[in-house]
């Protein structure tokens, strides 16, 4: 059987959505990553063995591999795309101590940091992108996308009519401050109001507790997170707010409602605190909204 070997790192919800291409490709796949990763791709059956970048460099350098896969920029991933015995490499490797990436795979790498066309011009092909990750990505493998799930080797759980409970995400990583949404006890508000339970994520001693949190609920409410594509792995149905990355690229699965701030323009790909004003141009009111028609079956899904 052909070996295909995938990198990809992170971060963790590019990690989730990522396994959308395992649907799509025939070969014994080795993935690498790195240890934080690893619950996400546990006992996943698309997977022959998953492997730690740092732990396991120069044991893969023993097999030759039909495909190499590398969707990371980190250079010691690049390293190793470049070290490894292949027949076809898409994606990033290493020339002269610098991250490129082949032709194949320009319709992503284009639009990202090690764009061969400047950050100028690449900021402006995010911009204009109309594509999602999935279709993107499967386009480099020269598939094309045909709604691929997600995979997340758990279970999804649902709770019984009536007692439906609305996720919340709260938060976000300090290297995205924009993402953040100040309003959501305003949100709150509306849904106590409406009798809605309500859960706010927390944080967690292992990824598998956060997982498990998250799939106890039903509706979720989120910014660009893990959250969110842990979310719609689990097949909940999820209120998606942007307000400094890309909507285009995020695909609902039909699950999905997304508001996006009437300011995302401004600070697109914006990660300074600035950012936080376009998720404040978010009404709580058109997130209620959003919940209830997703609650009842209304919402125009994506």
């Amino acid at each position: 059987m052909d070996k295909i070997l995938i990198i990809k790192i992170g971060a963790l919800g590019d990690v989730v959505r990522t396994t959308s291409v395992l649907r799509a490709l025939q070969g014994e796949v080795t993935w690498v990553t790195k240890r934080p990763s690893f619950p996400l791709l546990a006992k996943n059956p698309f997977i022959k063995k998953t492997v730690d970048l740092d732990e396991g460099f120069n044991s893969l350098l023993r097999d030759e591999y039909r495909l190499v896969l590398n969707l990371d920029e980190e250079p010691q991933a690049c390293e190793l795309a470049t070290a490894l015995k292949k027949k076809e490499l898409i994606g990033c490797y290493a020339d002269g101590g610098k991250a490129v990436y082949t032709d194949s795979s320009a319709p992503w790498f284009d639009m990202g940091l090690i764009s061969r066309l400047g950050k100028k011009a690449a900021d402006l092909k995010k911009w204009e992108n109309r594509r999602t990750y999935q279709e993107i990505i499967f386009e480099m493998l020269g598939k094309r996308f045909n709604g691929e799930e997600y995979i997340l080797p758990v279970e999804p759980q649902s709770n019984p009519a009536g007692q439906e409970k609305v996720g919340l995400e709260t938060r976000s990583g300090d290297r995205w401050v924009g993402k953040r949404w100040s309003r959501f006890s305003e949100l709150m508000e509306l849904l106590k109001a409406e009798k809605i339970k309500t859960v706010k994520f927390k944080a967690f001693p292992t990824l598998a507790g956060f997982i498990k949190h998250i799939n106890g609920t039903d509706l979720v409410v989120t910014t660009d997170s893990l959250a969110l594509h842990v979310a719609l792995a689990l097949k909940k149905k999820v209120a998606a707010l942007f307000t400094c990355t890309s909507w285009h690229e995020i695909h609902g699965y039909g699950r999905m409602e997304k508001i996006v701030s009437p300011l995302i323009e401004k600070y697109y790909y914006n990660t300074a605190e600035e950012a936080l004003k376009s998720g404040d141009a978010i009404e709580p009111a058109k997130v209620f909204e959003a919940l209830k028609k997703l609650k009842e079956g209304k919402a125009v899904l994506v």
